[in-house]
């Protein structure tokens, strides 16, 4: 059985450009903390920082995984970013989140990791930084959304066996010799 493909919704993804860009830099911000407090000095090196910030809007990595906690809702006439408790399966709505973070983050991320490695701005000033004054996440106005005609795609939490499951594949696909690897449940096996 073949798995489905998701792909991002390009119409939406200036809708969400500046909130991802803020949830972005929340969440390098925070991974790169944990990472200063298990290590031995307090200290991380740069190109850790630098493997983090580019593999960050990258769902199918363990550094993106943050991305499938989100759910696009909307609000009015705009859209926003709802987050979640738990990890969800990532489809449409989840990749239009990853393209957002991918054409913001791409922009600035030497950058971005050099400032998160000095560590020596607070969360809001290297927000403030990243989205408003060195990309364009928030500068831009996005032009008025079909919201009417928009489909909502419905939040699909993982159960705990499947987000093991996710886990154990991220970090394999990093493992030379096994690109492309799938791993079925029982009930794609059975179809």
């Amino acid at each position: 059985p073949k798995k489905e493909k998701f792909h991002a919704v390009n119409g939406e993804v200036p809708h969400i450009r500046c909130e991802t860009c803020q949830k972005a830099v929340k969440h390098l911000y925070r991974r790169t903390s944990e990472m200063r407090e298990k290590s031995p000095r307090k200290k991380v090196e740069e190109d850790k920082i630098i493997e983090l910030v580019e593999a960050s809007c990258n769902p199918d990595k363990e550094e993106g995984e943050w991305i499938s906690k989100f759910d696009i809702v909307k609000k009015g006439d705009s859209l926003q970013l709802s987050e979640k408790e738990v990890f969800g399966r990532c489809k449409q709505e989840c990749r239009t989140i990853a393209k957002a973070c991918e054409e913001t983050i791409s922009e600035v991320d030497t950058d971005l990791a050099e400032m998160i490695w000095q560590n020596k701005l607070s969360l809001s000033k290297l927000t403030n930084k990243i989205c408003h004054s060195m990309s364009k996440a928030c500068t831009k106005k996005a032009q008025n959304l079909k919201i009417d005609k928009r489909f909502d795609e419905e939040f699909e939490a993982m159960s705990e066996d499947e987000r093991n499951a996710d886990k154990i594949m991220k970090q394999m696909r990093g493992v030379p010799g096994m690109p492309g690897m799938e791993m079925y449940s029982r009930e794609d096996i059975a179809k």
